[in-house]
């Protein structure tokens, strides 16, 4: 019970859960095609519903090349958690291709670690927000655009984001058929501590490769209703939840691309979330970030 409350309570800033799917679906050998190439046109001829999907977000190419698409959910990253343990004992580099709206911050930053550690290459298809951009793409060295993808952020664990954590759960345990603690304080106490955990394992996967803390510190204290609509595409109804970097902040944050570029104009990128149905846009982040008053 006290597991699953906690759990509960962690994810309500930070995502759901699901289950992975079965290893024996994914795909073998892609032959003499670039991986990349492979990877795109698989991704690109799935509808973008099959982003909430449990099942079949993964493609394995080869022993150094996979694919996957859809959010990252707990147990979802588990086929690519396993080719990975494997990739890159030769001489080749590791190569990921993503596409993933994102979703649990704990899986993404953990297996972002293990991206970090076999000098993976990652290479980014039409949009990776959230904890695709915050870790996925971000926490390496080796990371792709292909086309103009949108890169899009939103936060991660910071000390404002703990704060409202803390505030849900004050505000959500004790809630009359909500759920019940047998000990608010030490739960209360277990959720500052793993906070604190993760954000020091996300800070240093930053430093380790030149990457600012801030893409995640500065955006979460960035008030996006004070910028000017023209930043978000000129939408003023739709709620601004992520934001995006032009091409001189991304080289001060440390997060350009190797190659490639995504798209950073308002209406262009606002245009491409419209085509996905979504319900909200993304705004050109200040240079620098403004913080809150």
């Amino acid at each position: 019970m006290r597991n699953s409350l906690q759990g509960r309570l962690y994810c309500l800033l930070l995502f759901t859960a699901a289950t992975p799917h079965d290893p024996s679906r994914a795909f073998a050998n892609a032959g003499t095609a670039s991986p990349v190439r492979v990877c795109r046109e698989w991704i690109e001829g799935r509808p973008w519903a099959l982003q909430e999907r449990a099942e079949n977000k993964t493609r394995i190419l080869s022993a150094d090349a996979a694919c996957y698409d859809g959010t990252i959910e707990r147990g979802s990253l588990a086929d690519l958690n396993a080719w990975l343990d494997d990739a890159g004992r030769g001489a080749r580099t590791p190569v990921l291709v993503v596409r993933s709206r994102g979703g649990d911050a704990d899986e993404a930053l953990i297996f972002a670690e293990k991206l970090q550690a076999k000098d993976a290459e990652v290479h980014v298809v039409q949009l990776c927000g959230s904890s695709c951009a915050n870790w996925l793409y971000a926490g390496v060295r080796r990371r792709h655009v292909v086309g103009r993808a949108l890169i899009l952020y939103h936060g991660g664990f910071s000390d404002l984001t703990r704060e409202r954590a803390l505030a849900a759960f004050d505000a959500f345990v004790p809630e009359p058929g909500g759920p019940k603690s047998d000990d608010p304080e030490r739960d209360r106490a277990e959720l500052v501590k793993r906070f604190i955990s993760m954000q020091r394992r996300q800070d240093a996967l930053y430093r380790r490769i030149g990457v600012s803390p801030q893409i995640v510190h500065g955006v979460d204290a960035l008030d996006t209703a004070k910028l000017d609509p023209s930043r978000c595409g000129g939408d003023t109804s739709r709620p601004r939840n992520f934001v995006y970097f032009g091409t001189r902040q991304m080289r001060r944050l440390g997060v350009a691309p190797v190659s490639g570029s995504p798209e950073m104009t308002p209406a262009n990128v606002n245009a491409a979330l419209a085509a996905l149905d979504v319900d909200f846009v993304a705004c050109l982040a200040p240079d620098p970030l403004v913080l809150r008053n």
